[in-house]
């Protein structure tokens, strides 16, 4: 049977600065100024001109689909509506003559 060998009195520095080193917290820096844009606007702007017409085709294609299946929909909701006008009321129920 093998004996475990002697634990050092004195551990392994590079070691401990290992251990150091990965919990030690890191500092956080906290920049008041606001950063530049990394991409200026133009560039969107340029890929938005480069696509314009992927853009409206795609804007086409999602209106003409809704507008189909719009049409092909049947109706959930129906309201009837009925106007009863009565021809021998006094014409005076409004402005100045209803007083």
């Amino acid at each position: 049977m093998a004996a475990n060998p002697p634990l050092s009195p004195t551990p392994n520095p590079e070691l401990q600065a290992l251990v150091r080193d990965y919990f030690r917290p890191s500092p956080t820096t906290i920049d008041l100024d606001p950063a530049e844009p990394a991409v200026p606007l133009s560039h969107y702007l340029w890929i938005l001109r480069r696509h314009r017409w992927k853009i409206a085709a795609f804007v086409a294609f999602c209106l003409a689909a809704t507008a189909i299946i719009s049409s092909r929909l049947t109706s959930i909701y129906e309201s009837t509506s009925t106007i009863d006008v009565d021809r021998r009321l006094p014409t005076g129920i409004l402005g100045q003559e209803a007083l």
